[in-house]
C-alpha cells in the first residue's frame, strides 16, 4: 500500500498545522506582532512554502488552495480585530 495521500485536505491540514506553529512563535518573538500588513505578508509567504505529506503534484495544489482560502478568511478576521483594537486618532493629532 502507498504512503501517499490522495485527500488534499490532509495537505491542507498539514499546512495550516504548520502555520499554526509559525505564526505562534511569531507572535511570541516575532517581529510581525505590530504591524499587520507584515505579518499577513509573512503568512502567506510562509503558506506558499508549507511542507506537503508525501502526495502528487495535483494534491499537493488542492491542499495548498484550501489551506488558502481558510487563511485569507482567518486574516481577514486579524485585520478587522487589529483595527478596532486600535485607538481612535484625534483630528488635531
Amino acid at each position: 500500500m502507498s504512503d501517499l495521500s490522495l485527500d488534499p485536505r490532509d495537505v491542507a491540514l498539514a499546512a495550516l498545522t504548520n502555520l499554526i506553529r509559525l505564526m505562534g512563535a511569531e507572535l511570541v518573538a516575532g517581529r510581525h506582532r505590530d504591524d499587520i500588513d507584515l505579518l499577513e505578508k509573512a503568512v502567506r509567504d510562509r503558506l506558499g512554502s508549507a511542507p506537503a505529506p508525501a502526495c502528487s503534484l495535483d494534491v499537493a495544489e488542492a491542499g495548498l488552495q484550501l489551506a488558502g482560502r481558510c487563511i485569507e478568511q482567518a486574516l481577514a478576521q486579524v485585520r478587522a480585530q487589529a483595527t478596532a483594537a486600535q485607538p481612535t486618532r484625534s483630528i488635531l493629532q
